[in-house]
């Protein structure tokens, strides 16, 4: 299977690729001072301990956290579009109102918080305020893994499973009170859930009534990074969650059951026939052990920990801290071109980083055809042969 480069229109001799070598290298180039997207780690600090975290070795520790000051000269000299405020517990930062009012005054259109919700009253006061003074988009991801029994295990606490719930119902109202406020379900995909991600799904989309969306379990050992490169400790405390072939093959047949079901109408069933074409790819990737797909990784997108360490991904060693040089320095800097170097041959399955590169054009294609027949119409009346264009784009049926 072969596809060609969308610059110079040469022959790749490898599926997914959208660039040549050359066109690669160039484009590297380009991209090195051009950040679209931030991982910012607001703080370390977190209130559940979960056993599926691969940051765990951190959390809590005695560290020094990123300063409004020190925010704000990361954003004037990255100039993102979008930053994902993560951690630990963002919510457990007093001053995140104050991060996103100087986010948003200084050019980011996408702020994404992650969030446990395990602060009910928190998180619904601090979202509010934030939406009351931001214009750009708030995209706030709940955590939820499992239904009440399995959720309260992998978090490791009895009320995991019932905060998270009310915070996503209490937020549920501000998509209609602000027209910048997003929210949705992010569910990590382990050994412990797999079996329950069906049952889990219906909760969801009955009970709570915003979009879903799964992350593949990670960790270093899963990454290919060599190790003179590699952020060694970040691996889950609980190893044996990690997903084996015969896991990931069941899981196929899953994933296939729930898009399907989620599939009404002809705009949501080309949306989840997308869905589970990438988390088939990021299957492959594991499997494979193998970049299917270009990373936007040190090039597009970055890392930034709660103590001013800057790193290309969060599997590699960072190669810097804003304490003693300015980011740019530090991005362009030897180690991280020599890191770069060797991220053709690494691989994994960060949404953050990998799924913004899937651009399908088997789908596109078939999607103009689509259009060009008149069958995207706004009846339901061809429902059946989008049905069979969702099969063939999926695989086949399961």
């Amino acid at each position: 299977m072969k596809s060609i480069c969308g610059e110079c229109k040469e022959i790749i001799n490898e599926p997914f690729r959208t660039l040549c070598d050359k066109c690669t290298k160039e484009a590297k180039e380009k991209r090195k001072g051009n950040i679209k997207t931030l991982l910012l780690y607001a703080t370390n600090k977190c209130n559940l301990s979960c056993s599926h975290c691969f940051y765990h070795k951190d959390l809590n520790t005695e560290m020094q956290q990123l300063s409004i000051k020190q925010i704000e000269q990361i954003v004037k000299e990255t100039k993102p579009k979008g930053i994902t405020l993560c951690g630990g517990e963002p919510m457990l930062r007093n001053d995140l109102l104050e991060i996103c009012k100087i986010l948003d005054t200084n050019g980011v259109e996408r702020i994404g918080i992650m969030t446990n919700g395990f602060l009910v009253n928190k998180t619904k006061k601090v979202v509010e305020e934030i939406l009351k003074n931001v214009k750009a988009t708030v995209n706030v991801n709940m955590s939820l893994d499992g239904l009440e029994k399995t959720h309260n295990k992998i978090r490791r606490n009895k009320l995991a499973f019932k905060t998270v719930v009310e915070t996503t119902k209490e937020l549920r109202p501000f998509l209609n009170k602000y027209p910048n406020f997003q929210t949705c379900v992010r569910t990590v995909v382990m050994k412990e859930n797999y079996r329950e991600l069906e049952k889990l799904s219906e909760f969801i989309d009955e009970e709570l009534k915003i979009p879903h969306f799964f992350e593949l379990i990670r960790g270093i050992d899963y990454s290919g990074v060599p190790e003179k490169f590699s952020n060694l400790p970040y691996n889950p405390e609980e190893m044996d969650l990690f997903l084996t072939d015969n896991i990931m093959e069941e899981l196929k047949k899953i994933f296939w059951s729930i898009f399907k079901r989620r599939g009404v109408g002809v705009k949501e069933y080309l949306r989840q026939a997308s869905q589970y074409k990438l988390y088939i790819l990021l299957m492959d990737i594991l499997r494979n052990k193998k970049q299917i797909v270009k990373c936007t990784a040190g090039e597009g997108a970055g890392v930034i920990y709660p103590n001013g360490d800057v790193a290309l991904c969060e599997y590699l060693k960072p190669v810097g801290n804003i304490n003693n040089k300015s980011f740019n320095k530090i991005w362009n800097s030897k180690e991280a071109d020599e890191q770069r170097e060797i991220m053709n041959d690494c691989y994994c399955t960060h949404g953050c980083f990998v799924s913004g590169c899937v651009f399908d054009k088997k789908i596109k294609g078939k999607l103009n055809r689509l259009k060009a027949g008149g069958m995207l119409i706004k009846n339901q009346q061809k429902t059946e042969r989008i049905a069979d264009f969702l099969d063939e784009i999926g695989g086949g049926k399961q």
